[in-house]
């Protein structure tokens, strides 16, 4: 979202792009010539003046990778925090559009710099960790087979995420993988990946039956 803390508040502001995700159409077929994107018709700030109409979500503070389940109807955001809590915030595709996820009036579901904030209208991460309980630095996963796998690159720590039946996200506990995991990948035939940046290697991801 900008500077340390975000002290232009543009995670909140939707008239900038900083501390957003944003959604373009880039293809061809749908451009007129020398078009680099469009705007969607269905994105949620696209009537709203005042907004920058590619926004699709607001309140990110330095999201380190976004996923996409097998079915295409989820979406998971992990968002390395400020000083405190790593986030993930696991939704439905369909209510994803405009949802807030917070920065900075939150670090994960805790006020931020501020004992009380009004955390209405905010979508709160579906899991999360502090730096006391397992690291620095979330990075983001992948879905596998409905869970979804995450890690974080300082500690080395990896959790997988699973949804009870009332929706609820739940996060394992921690696998000590011995890693400094900087990226997921996902391969054509579905086959989960994630880097090592300490050595350079490249592991495959298989959950426990």
């Amino acid at each position: 979202g900008g500077s340390q803390g975000d002290p232009d508040g543009n995670g909140q502001d939707l008239s900038t792009w900083l501390g957003k995700m944003l959604r373009i159409d880039v293809n061809p077929a749908n451009l007129a010539e020398g078009e680099g994107y469009v705007v969607p018709e269905d994105n949620p700030f696209l009537d709203d003046p005042e907004a920058a109409a590619e926004i699709w979500m607001l309140g990110l503070r330095n999201p380190w990778r976004f996923a996409f389940d097998a079915e295409g109807t989820m979406i998971a955001v992990a968002d390395v925090g400020q000083s405190q809590i790593e986030e993930v915030t696991i939704l439905p595709f369909e209510d994803a559009a405009g949802a807030n996820l917070g920065w900075n009036i939150m670090e994960g579901s805790t006020c931020y710099e501020t004992p009380d904030c009004d955390t209405s209208g905010l979508t709160l991460p579906s899991v999360e960790y502090t730096h006391e309980e397992g690291g620095c630095s979330v990075t983001g996963g992948e879905f596998i087979d409905g869970a979804y796998v995450y890690a974080d690159f300082c500690s080395g720590l990896l959790w997988v995420a699973t949804q009870a039946d009332a929706g609820a996200w739940s996060a394992s506990t921690p696998i000590e993988t011995g890693l400094g995991p900087s990226s997921f990948g996902l391969g054509s035939d579905g086959t989960v990946y994630l880097g090592d940046r300490a050595s350079g290697t490249i592991y495959r991801v298989v959950l426990d039956s």
